[in-house]
């Protein structure tokens, strides 16, 4: 914001005390806060970048929390994009491009080594969904999972007894 906008000062308060949510359990975890999880979750996770996340300039807080599952192992996407762009690859008129940008991504995403796709940010779920046969969880789900907050996650990770 610049300087000569006085009135935007409540918004840099803000603004420097506000933290991504994997970003402030990171923190913690630096400060020795967080009880590290002890459910082991085997199997191999697919990590993508949203654009927003690289803008913000704070590294991948989310795949060193993921990283701290005992058997989860994290693959961190080469791709950019996923060619969503919030709302822009919704529109029928911009599908057909979203998903040539996406591409990378997607075909990425089809290793088989991967059992797993996670990312942060809903638009970039819902376009991995749409060209992947693998369940699509955000970061902060799989980590709720890993510390038995979420049992109902069980069949979407593939591991666990049925539920019936």
């Amino acid at each position: 914001f610049p300087q000569t906008f006085p009135q935007y000062e409540d918004l840099r308060l803000v603004a420097s005390h506000s933290y991504d949510a994997s970003e402030y359990l990171y923190q913690l975890h630096l400060l020795g806060q967080l009880k590290l999880p002890q459910r082991e979750l085997p199997f191999r996770l697919g990590y993508h970048a949203p654009c927003r996340l690289r803008a913000l300039n704070i590294g991948l807080p989310s795949v060193t929390l993921l990283r701290l599952i005992p058997g989860v192992e994290v693959e961190v996407s080469p791709a950019g994009c996923c060619g969503m762009g919030g709302a822009y690859g919704m529109s029928r008129e911009n599908y057909h491009d979203s998903i040539r940008i996406g591409r990378r991504l997607h075909v990425w995403l089809r290793n088989p080594t991967l059992q797993v796709g996670t990312t942060e940010c809903s638009s970039c779920q819902m376009q991995m969904a749409h060209k992947s046969t693998k369940p699509i969880l955000p970061p902060m789900k799989i980590l709720a999972s890993a510390y038995d907050l979420m049992p109902e996650l069980d069949d979407q990770l593939m591991f666990g007894e049925p539920q019936i």
